[in-house]
């Protein structure tokens, strides 16, 4: 029996999920890295280590389809630092990059056989942060209109173009959330580069203990995952004739119990993304008062 179920998981765990559980486990040396050699370098430097550390993961990955990103991010950021704030410019980041996305989603849909790991799930994280990053850059604007004497509305992005693209740059291929999420602000990455957030909670040990809970909880569903898709719920068997032979209630019963087994994946992916969080910082989130009170 367990020989059996041993080759079911190797007919299931292929090597580009192989590659991608690595490159997110890749965020540990990345965020060790950054916290002893980057962390208190200037804000331009931690741009270029994110940036480059996160295209180099991209790229392992994707191959040659990362040029995409680079494509959106250097369009998005030259539209918002040269013509940013007003709504011809928001509503152009919004039909870009949702034109972008809908091409491959067309692409993976027509052409993708079997369910893999691709390009697809970080272009609509990609996708997401830019047209997220273009609103933020009008509301502020609007912001400016109505309080023109107020000097606490920052600028979200850099009116120089190359300042401006290094950081969105290390913005959206920051590896803590670039390949899964979660979404976050500019704001909240600059706080990150200029060490406003790198401050521990009071209570570290909790937090220390929670990182640790969250990252076997990771690992625990996603063993959960490739060992009920291979051996109890295999996606294969949706289009078999024996599943077309079914009566239709345990058809239900079948598809029902399957999509549970299939969001397990999201939950470790996501789980062990938050551990790894934080590394680069306690708060980057804000969410860790709720430990705390």
């Amino acid at each position: 029996m367990a020989g059996n179920a041993v080759s079911a998981l190797s007919s299931v765990i292929t090597s580009s999920q192989i590659v991608f559980g690595l490159s997110i486990f890749s965020g540990y040396p990345v965020g060790l890295g950054y916290r002893i050699f980057f962390k208190k370098k200037p804000a331009v430097v931690q741009h270029i280590y994110f940036a480059l550390t996160g295209l180099s993961i991209f790229y392992m990955n994707f191959g040659s389809d990362c040029i995409h990103s680079l494509i959106n991010i250097t369009v998005t950021s030259l539209v918002i630092s040269l013509f940013g704030g007003s709504f011809l410019s928001n509503f152009f980041v919004f039909i870009f990059t949702m034109s972008y996305l809908f091409h491959y989603v067309l692409i993976y849909t027509t052409e993708m056989v079997n369910h893999d790991i691709n390009f697809l799930v970080p272009q609509l994280v990609l996708t997401l942060k830019l047209i997220g990053l273009s609103f933020d850059t009008y509301d502020e604007a609007r912001k400016r209109k109505s309080h023109t004497t107020d000097k606490s509305i920052e600028n979200t992005m850099n009116r120089n173009p190359f300042m401006s693209l290094l950081e969105t740059m290390g913005y959206c291929f920051w590896i803590g959330a670039a390949l899964i999420g979660p979404q976050f602000s500019m704001d909240r990455y600059r706080k990150l580069t200029s060490g406003e957030l790198s401050n521990p909670p009071p209570n570290i040990e909790k937090w220390n203990r929670k990182s640790f809970i969250d990252l076997l909880m990771g690992i625990g569903f996603t063993g959960f995952f490739f060992y009920s898709n291979a051996v109890w719920f295999p996606t294969s068997y949706l289009s078999s004739d024996s599943f077309s032979n079914l009566l239709l209630w345990k058809q239900i019963v079948y598809v029902t119990l399957w999509h549970h087994v299939m969001l397990t994946k999201y939950c470790g992916v996501w789980s062990i993304s938050d551990a790894i969080i934080n590394i680069y910082s306690f708060n980057i989130f804000n969410c860790y008062s709720v430990l705390i009170n």
